[in-house]
């Protein structure tokens, strides 16, 4: 038992690490625009080219995690419990959003996950790591990194992606490692 405490313990950091350094917001903000700019023919503008490199550097740091932890089974606070049909409540911003971000609390709001993924986020994680192997996931987010650093689409390189997916389960992905770690840090916050 303790050494799957402990194994869990030491791939939960690499969402820790992700969201210690990123926020929610900061992250859709350069998973969307990295995405739009590797479709387009332009470069990608936002800030400065390193920062999105650093995104995407802890990106792969929490592809990483999950792919080491998605096989264990988890039971550690992060589930809610939910009768039948129910929906989350947004009021409930504990459950979604630390509480020095309580005032932008829709942004923390998960808008990529289904109901049964925002109650047990390690569902959409399994979906994820279910869809390709990392070394897959690995080679398609530098491949949009790369594509929105340059003034090149995927699609004129002649790298075929599925981007609404991709993108879809990416977000999924950050949104639940999101609700993992706020939910994984609640106790220590509220006490």
């Amino acid at each position: 038992m303790k050494k799957t405490t402990d194994s869990s313990r030491k791939h939960h950091q690499g969402i820790d690490n992700f969201f210690d350094v990123i926020s929610l917001p900061q992250a859709n903000k350069y998973l969307g625009s990295s995405i739009k700019f590797a479709e387009k023919r332009k470069v990608w503008d936002k800030k400065a080219p390193t920062d999105l490199i650093y995104f995407f550097e802890t990106l792969g740091c929490l592809l990483d995690s999950v792919f080491h932890f998605s096989s264990i089974q988890m039971k550690n606070g992060c589930i809610l419990g939910k009768t039948s049909g129910q929906s989350p409540d947004v009021s409930h911003t504990c459950h979604y959003c630390g509480p020095s971000s309580k005032q932008f609390a829709w942004h923390y709001f998960p808008k990529y996950l289904n109901v049964d993924e925002y109650y047990n986020p390690y569902l959409a994680i399994k979906k994820f790591t279910s869809e390709y192997k990392l070394k897959k996931w690995r080679t398609i987010i530098r491949c949009i990194q790369d594509c929105s650093l340059s003034t090149n689409s995927h699609t004129e390189l002649g790298i075929e992606m599925k981007i609404i997916k991709i993108s879809r389960l990416l977000f999924k992905l950050v949104e639940a490692c999101h609700l993992i770690y706020v939910r994984r840090h609640l106790n220590k916050t509220f006490k």
